[in-house]
């Protein structure tokens, strides 16, 4: 029957919906730590600390966008460093005095360690 096409067909495209589902946040450290999005780990004395996504970081900070429409993330800052996995061959930093914006070059392998983007700027 059509009843049954159509929701087979809104399953399929909820799926692939959920599929190209991705998020992405950006802030100071401060901000980060505030919204309890990243924790420091290692380090001695506050020395060589690495930032890291918190292991029940806060999910509602990090804005959700469809991965195939999301190919650049404009931050206008003067540095950024990106916190979650992604290959350095899959995106690049655009600016010269400063950095203007994030460009996803190869998104498929972007993506691929994790769903969720985290920088970190100043």
């Amino acid at each position: 029957s059509e009843a049954t096409i159509s929701e087979k067909t809104r399953t399929i495209e909820e799926q692939t919906i959920a599929m190209n589902t991705v998020y992405y946040a950006f802030g100071t450290k401060k901000e980060l730590e505030e919204k309890n999005v990243i924790e420091k780990e290692g380090g001695v004395l506050g020395m060589g600390k690495t930032i890291k996504l918190k292991k029940d970081f806060n999910r509602d900070y990090f804005i959700k966008v469809d991965l195939r429409e999301f190919n650049q993330l404009p931050l206008n800052t003067k540095k950024a460093k990106v916190i979650t996995t992604h290959p350095v061959d899959s995106y690049h930093f655009t600016g010269t005095k400063t950095i203007e914006s994030l460009v996803i070059d190869k998104s498929e392998e972007f993506w691929k360690a994790s769903k969720y983007l985290l920088i970190v700027v100043e």
